[in-house]
């Protein structure tokens, strides 16, 4: 007896049933990984050299999906947060709101583009620094993943202290008391990096070298955007 031919309002049915659920999936998990990408980097370690199947380990975001919904979640939030204050990295997140919320999705993905070069810039910081100090997790492809994990979280940590650092020192043009700044990017950048990309078989005193040597370089870098 012949199968009855597949019924294709029933696979779109399933699909819109697994993208809607892989969707809730994803922000329900964002903010988990958020806080152990803030607080508890280590956590993540395991989904550094390979892909999970369903895109996620636990309540734990692969760095991909967390790459791209955290840093657009970060950008429109950011927003409602601090609308008073000034800094670079508040005004794109203004801009990404406006796009956003005119329908403007590629105007979204260019101004969007450069935070996803970025990454690309940390994740070969991040292997470059494995590689001078010898680490035992040194492929560029934890390098990269690392790099999508800090990204949003490295961008938390630059919307928080844009508008406090002028409660500490004089903000110029841009309003942001700069010293204040890298010292925050560099201290959290430096604590991800030793927890994250630097293991208990690495010795000691190269897991602080390759966290120093991360936490002095990034912060250089970014003077580049506020200078």
């Amino acid at each position: 007896m012949a199968e009855d031919p597949p019924d294709p309002d029933r696979r779109t049915l399933a699909v819109m049933d697994g993208v809607l659920t892989q969707v809730s999936m994803a922000l329900v998990c964002l903010v988990p990984t958020q806080l152990a990408v803030l607080f508890r980097p280590g956590l993540l370690r395991d989904q550094l050299e390979t892909a999970a199947d369903d895109g996620r380990k636990g309540v734990l975001l692969a760095p991909g999906p967390f790459f791209v919904i955290g840093l657009f979640a970060a950008l429109v939030g950011i927003t409602f947060v601090t609308r008073d204050a000034e800094g670079a990295m508040i005004s794109m997140g203004e801009d990404v709101a406006s796009a956003a919320g005119a329908g403007e999705f590629w105007r979204v993905a260019s101004i969007a583009l450069p935070l996803f070069l970025g990454a690309l810039v940390l994740g070969i910081l991040f292997f470059a620094v494995a590689q001078a100090w010898r680490l035992d997790t040194r492929s560029l492809v934890a390098s990269l993943r690392a790099a999508q994990y800090s990204l949003p979280g490295l961008l938390t940590i630059v919307f928080m202290t844009e508008p406090a650092s002028i409660l500490i020192g004089p903000g110029g043009n841009n309003g942001v008391y700069e010293p204040v700044l890298f010292g925050a990017v560099g201290l959290w950048t430096g604590w991800f990096h030793f927890r994250l990309l630097s293991a208990a078989s690495d010795a000691v005193w190269t897991r602080l070298g390759a966290a120093a040597s991360v936490a002095l370089v990034l912060p250089a870098l970014m003077m580049l955007i506020y200078f």
